[in-house]
C-alpha cells in the first residue's frame, strides 16, 4: 500500500475542509494510507519524509501570501523519488468569477500562476499536479465571498489519484 503525506496551512479553515476531501478520495478510492500534518505539525515530519511515496502540499492564500511554514517546507525539502502535488485555496482570485465575470478556468489559471508557478522556481521538485480552489473570504466573522466548491476538489483529487497510481 502506498503512503501519502498531506502537509497544509490554513487560516480560516477552508483549506482544512479541502484536505479532508482530498484525503477521503485518496483513501477510499485509491487505497492510499494517509497522514495529515497541519502547519503546526510540519516539524514532526521533516525527518520522516522517507516513509512516504507521495507528498501533497496545500496552503490557503490570504492577501496574496502562503502560510509561511508551508511555503518554507515546500522550498527547503528535496522530495527525491516522490510524487509531489501542490494546491492552494485562493478565495480572492476565484471570487473573480462571480465578482467580475471571468471564467472559472481563467481564475484557476491565474491562481496557479500567481501562487504556485511564482514559487516553483524555488521548489526543489517538479509537481506532478497543481491545483487552485476557491475559498471563503471572511471579514469580521462574516463570509463576504464564497467560491469554495466541493465538486472541484473531488475532481482534482480523483485526477491526483490516477496520476499517483500510474506506474506503480
Amino acid at each position: 500500500m502506498r503512503k501519502t503525506l498531506i502537509v497544509f496551512g490554513t487560516r480560516k479553515g477552508t483549506t482544512t475542509e479541502t484536505v479532508h476531501i482530498i484525503a477521503e478520495v485518496l483513501r477510499d478510492k485509491y487505497s492510499q494510507t494517509l497522514e495529515i500534518a497541519d502547519s503546526k505539525q510540519i516539524k514532526n515530519y521533516k525527518k520522516r519524509l522517507n516513509e512516504f511515496d507521495n507528498i501533497i502540499i496545500g496552503s490557503s492564500i490570504v492577501s496574496g501570501w502562503w502560510k509561511s511554514s508551508v511555503l518554507s517546507f515546500a522550498k527547503r525539502n528535496v522530495f527525491e523519488g516522490k510524487k509531489v502535488a501542490v494546491f492552494v485555496t485562493a478565495g480572492g482570485t476565484l471570487n473573480k468569477v462571480a465578482k467580475y465575470g471571468i471564467s472559472k478556468e481563467d481564475a484557476i489559471k491565474e491562481a496557479i500562476t500567481k501562487y504556485i508557478e511564482k514559487y516553483s522556481k524555488k521548489f526543489r521538485f517538479n509537481p506532478i499536479l497543481k491545483g487552485a480552489f476557491g475559498g471563503k473570504v471572511i471579514k469580521r466573522g462574516t463570509i463576504k465571498y464564497n467560491s469554495w466548491n466541493r465538486e472541484d476538489i473531488y475532481n482534482w483529487a480523483n485526477n491526483l489519484g490516477d496520476v499517483i497510481n500510474q506506474n506503480q
